[in-house]
């Protein structure tokens, strides 16, 4: 027992008692304290990985609403339009940076090149889709060539103004009904051909009818194209109820359709043409007629055939297609970088 043991020993076993709580304690604080730092330094980094990437977004965010700002208010000519995006980077490169500095963080935002674009618009739903060159009335006719990118296209169609057709064949929608052709390569130097038609058929529905050339000559005995695959109809109550054609996102009215998705054959930058868009040109025989617009990454536009001012339909303005963005974040032991490809709007083929 511990009452009958010497002093000394008494003392030396409370000694070593003591030591070993010690070191439990110790241990258990330094176990404690390590949690601590662990879940401190978790949530840290939690936290700064969540403030560079809305920073890193953020600036990102306000190129696009640059490109957007001057191509909308700054496109008399591409040399105003890229003067006034570079005026507008720089402000807001510089305000950035500052405001950032005040918080300890080194944040730089640089833009390192962009892509020169056109805007081709028709605003008359009062005409219909023919050139505006010195020959107006001019039905089948170049939009552009050599084109890249491309995006935010959009029809919006009538039907009073559409071929009537019914249950046409694709031989009878080709020497009547309005259409786009997209024309290009594909990755093994094959030429291809994406054809969209568009008429109204004998219920009143906008048809839009797509795929490529072969495959919808390989179709010609169809005896009614509404139950192609890659078609989609829009009942309409009246023959001036607006039907949109979405192309860039593939669809009609706001429903999906296989017939636009033209981006996959092609490898290669692309040519738009318009064919038939008009019949005898009087807009009361036309084949087309409501408003398109679209945005291509190239100024490779057959420019006669377009006017300057939107005053006249159709015309073309100066853009900034894209942007690449350069940024960098740093922040006591944090360094973040990335560059980004930015743009407004939604792109829908890129070679």
């Amino acid at each position: 027992m511990l009452g009958d043991r010497p002093a000394d020993e008494r003392g030396q076993l409370l000694i070593i008692t003591a030591l070993a709580l010690a070191i439990i304690l110790v241990g258990l604080a330094l176990v404690r304290n390590s949690a601590i730092y662990t879940e401190n330094l978790s949530t840290r980094q939690s936290t700064d990985s969540v403030e560079v990437t809305s920073t890193l977004g953020d600036g990102e965010a306000k190129v696009q609403r640059a490109i957007r700002h001057v191509n909308r208010h700054n496109n008399s000519s591409q040399a105003d339009v890229n003067r006034a995006f570079d005026d507008v980077v720089g402000n807001i490169g510089n305000s950035t940076t500052d405001q950032h500095a005040k918080r300890g963080a080194d944040y730089r935002l640089t833009v390192t090149d962009r892509t020169n674009g056109t805007h081709l618009k028709h605003t008359n739903s009062s005409k219909s889709f023919v050139s505006g060159d010195s020959d107006p009335g001019k039905g089948d006719w170049l939009l552009a060539g050599n084109v890249s990118h491309l995006r935010d296209y959009r029809r919006t169609v009538q039907p009073r103004y559409l071929y009537t057709g019914t249950d046409p064949t694709i031989n009878v929608l080709m020497n009547n009904a309005f259409h786009v052709n997209m024309t290009g390569e594909d990755g093994s130097g094959t030429n291809v051909t994406w054809e969209i038609y568009v008429y109204e058929n004998s219920t009143g529905a906008v048809v839009v009818v797509g795929a490529e050339e072969t495959e919808l000559l390989s179709e010609d005995d169809i005896e009614d194209l509404t139950t192609f695959e890659d078609s989609r109809r829009a009942p309409t109550s009246s023959d001036d109820e607006n039907v949109t054609i979405d192309v860039t996102n593939g669809t009609v009215a706001g429903n999906s359709c296989a017939g636009l998705a033209f981006q996959d054959p092609f490898e290669e930058p692309i040519s738009l043409r318009y064919e038939n868009a008009d019949d005898n040109q009087t807009l009361a025989e036309s084949r087309s007629g409501g408003t398109y617009e679209l945005a291509i990454g190239t100024t490779d536009y057959e420019d006669q055939y377009f006017n300057d001012t939107a005053t006249e339909s159709p015309y073309a303005t100066n853009i900034i297609y894209d942007a690449r963005v350069e940024s960098r974040y740093s922040r006591d032991d944090i360094t973040h970088s990335r560059v980004a490809r930015v743009h407004p709007g939604t792109e829908g083929y890129t070679s």
